[in-house]
């Protein structure tokens, strides 16, 4: 019998949208509990669905990376490297800054 994790699932997600345009394989999805990365070939969550917010919104003007936000923390994704990067020191405050300002621009 294989292993359980929390990162597999039933694929019911109240969104589901691409990750980048280079990225046929993983989709940013939503659920109630927060936002996450579905990885189709896996069949599997890479990103559990626990964070509160991502950053970029206009997920097309990256390079691949995604940063999920779960309280004062920022996680890295990036699409073709396994894990996550806890941002820390100036690139935490930095991806803050610019989210903070792309929140704020919505307003």
């Amino acid at each position: 019998m294989a292993p359980q994790t929390d990162h597999f699932g039933t694929a019911e997600y109240d969104t589901i949208v691409i990750t980048h345009y280079r990225n046929d394989y993983e989709f940013l999805v939503r659920k109630e509990t927060g936002w996450g990365v579905y990885h189709v070939m896996r069949d599997s969550l890479v990103v559990p669905c626990i964070y509160e917010d991502y950053y970029p919104k206009d997920r097309f003007a990256t390079h691949g990376q995604l940063y999920f936000k779960s309280g004062e923390n920022w996680f890295e994704h990036y699409h073709a490297k396994p894990g996550f990067n806890v941002l820390e020191g100036e690139e935490r405050i930095r991806i803050n800054s610019l989210w903070e300002a792309e929140k704020n621009k919505k307003q």
